[in-house]
């Protein structure tokens, strides 16, 4: 059944949505026990994987979700200890919202079956956020998004070709800053010469 089929029958008929609900799960219960077992995990990722594209309602718009919306608000033009520690709480507040935009996002993107739109729509706003690498190794979104890869839209193998050469760079720049100048090949000794 489609979501606007749904939407239609609810919309014309004094069936209360939560309700029928109810009264799907007792019925799935009684007549379909095993089938509702053997999907129960399902059922439940359902429930908890929040819906971030909404270009599939009827009206075709999609709007990103307000708490998806990054808001970085660093003041930085400050001086003291206190104050320079307020700022790296709200640093790493601002990398663990990141994370779990990021962590939303990627669930949403494993969900067989997205639209064109929706994923292109989670794609540029993967596109927009500022990612450190950090970020990157702890949700592993490169891998989910680099899946995307071999798709059949020439819009998402854009952006994902987009996305992984932005990550690649930056994993390769905290890699050159984080590897000590032995394992490089370079000696203080050859680059004063």
């Amino acid at each position: 059944m489609e979501l606007d089929e749904l939407r239609s029958m609810l919309k014309n008929s004094s069936v209360d949505l939560w309700g029928l609900i109810d009264t799907a799960i007792s019925v799935a219960i009684l007549d379909h026990g095993n089938e509702l077992r053997s999907r129960r995990d399902a059922i439940v990722e359902k429930l908890y994987t929040p819906v971030l594209c909404n270009s599939c309602n009827s009206d075709g718009n999609y709007e990103i979700p307000k708490s998806l919306i990054c808001n970085r608000s660093i003041d930085t033009n400050v001086d003291d200890d206190h104050h320079k520690l307020k700022i790296e709480e709200k640093s790493t507040e601002y990398e663990e919202d990141l994370e779990s935009k990021i962590l939303r996002i990627k669930n949403h993107i494993e969900i067989p079956n997205q639209s064109e739109n929706c994923l292109v729509d989670l794609l540029q706003y993967l596109a927009e956020m500022d990612i450190s690498f950090k970020v990157l190794e702890k949700t592993d979104i490169g891998r989910h998004v680099n899946r995307l890869r071999k798709h059949s839209s020439n819009e998402v193998r854009r952006l994902v070709k987009l996305l992984i050469r932005r990550w690649k760079d930056i994993v390769d720049e905290w890699v050159r800053l984080n590897t000590p100048v032995e394992e490089t090949g370079i000696t203080l000794l050859s680059l004063s010469h």
